[in-house]
This record gives structure tokens, C-alpha cells and sequence, in this order.
């Protein structure tokens, strides 16, 4: 379920820079956070806006409004002020765990307590200021997966990527590391932070002579395949 790939990109993100996450500038960078992790895994729910974003969930029938508690993977938002007003959300976030004895969420999120990195939050849930959680549920009223979709570890999505080497950067190369890492394959103590260093050209390498693939350190459509196979 993407819920899972939703949960654990936000997590490897923490303590990533906002540059490292996407959202270079200097604009409120909640929403973009959450957007670009959206995008990663494949999900087509971009906005600047919390208000906007959360208009646009209720709108889609890939989202839903739960009434029941939090899980891993919503879309936590939040209403500091409780003010009544046009765009009245003022913060959004990933949830990664909820627990159900202290009642305690747990949430990443970008310009939270930190305005310059990633970073990995708490709060109750009976706090006024929760105002909604979103569920991702498209792969439940999904048709069957077509011909440009792939799946791995039963998680099914679908996704656009570059033929990538060493010296590039961006979300796709997060995902081969993530992938590869899936694999058992180190790609270096970084993990996967969107960069193709040696580590991860090193770990290509290694993966496609384990799979009789081209030896070329480059993760063109032949290795995307076989990655995404199981």
C-alpha cells in the first residue's frame, strides 16, 4: 500500500535540509514538503497551500477523511489559530506512527520546529490544534495495475523516472537508493538523500552483476525493471 511508501520516504527525510527536500526559497514550506514526498511516491496531490491541498483531498476520491484514529501514512493537518477564515489550515505534515495508549502522534514535517531541515515531531491528538488527518486509499480504487506500473514488496505505484548516473540528483535517485537499499544494497551512510555518489554508482553496479544485467553503473530501464519485479 502506498501508505507505507508515503510513511517511510518522509522518515528517511528527516534531518534533510529544505534544499535536499525540494523546497528550496523562502516561502512557509510545510505544503511542499508534503508535496514533493506525495510525488515521489507516484501521488499527483501538489500544492503550496495546507488549505488548498486539504480542498483538493476532499475533492479526489484517492483521498478520504477517516473517522477513525490516525495511521501511518496519513496527512496530518493543523489549525494554530482556530480562526475562522478562507484558507484556514496553517501547517501539514506525514504521519509515521500513532499510539494508541498515550494517544500520541508522531509526524515529519518540514518547517516545523526546525524553518531550515526535516525534522521528526509529537503531539497529542486530543490538541485542539489537530484539525484533520487524510488517507491516501487510490490503490483500493485502483484498476488493476496497467503495463507503466510496477510492484515491489506488494506495494503497487507508478512512478516517472530518469536513466540515471553518477553526478545527478532529484527525488528519482532517492528512489533507486531507497529501492536498492530495499535489496540489501548499501548505497553509503547517507542513505537515500537524492544524490548518485560513488556509493550508490558502486551499489548499481553490484546489483546488475547480481542479475545478469549490463554491468554499466548506469539505472536506465533494465534495472528500474528488475527493481521494481518483486
Amino acid at each position: 500500500m502506498k501508505a507505507e511508501l508515503i510513511a517511510q520516504t518522509a522518515e528517511n527525510r528527516i534531518g534533510w535540509s529544505r534544499k535536499q527536500a525540494g523546497c528550496e526559497g523562502t516561502h512557509a514550506w510545510c505544503a511542499h514538503f508534503v508535496s514533493e514526498i506525495l510525488k515521489t511516491c507516484g501521488i499527483d496531490m501538489y500544492d503550496l497551500s495546507c488549505s488548498m491541498m486539504k480542498k483538493k483531498m476532499s475533492a479526489s476520491s484517492e483521498w478520504d477523511e477517516p473517522e477513525d484514529l490516525p495511521e501511518r501514512g496519513d496527512i496530518l493537518f493543523f489549525d494554530w489559530d482556530r480562526i475562522d477564515e478562507p484558507l484556514p489550515l496553517d501547517h501539514v505534515a506525514v504521519v509515521i506512527d500513532y499510539n494508541f495508549d498515550t494517544r500520541i502522534v508522531t509526524y515529519v514535517n518540514g518547517n516545523g520546529s526546525s524553518r531550515t531541515q526535516v525534522t521528526e515531531q509529537t503531539i497529542s491528538i486530543d490538541n485542539c490544534t489537530v484539525a484533520y488527518w487524510m488517507r491516501y486509499i487510490g490503490d483500493k480504487n485502483s484498476e488493476p495495475p496497467n503495463s507503466s506500473e510496477q510492484e515491489t514488496s506488494g506495494k503497487t505505484f507508478t512512478i516517472e523516472l530518469r536513466t540515471l548516473r553518477k553526478g545527478m540528483e532529484g527525488h528519482d535517485v532517492a528512489v533507486l537508493q531507497w529501492l536498492l537499499i530495499g535489496d540489501n544494497y548499501s548505497v553509503g551512510s547517507a542513505g537515500d538523500d537524492g544524490i548518485f555518489g560513488s556509493n550508490t554508482e558502486k551499489a548499481v553496479t553490484e546489483y546488475q552483476k547480481d542479475h545478469s544485467l549490463e554491468v554499466d553503473g548506469v539505472a536506465g530501464k533494465q534495472t528500474f525493471t528488475e527493481l521494481l519485479r518483486k
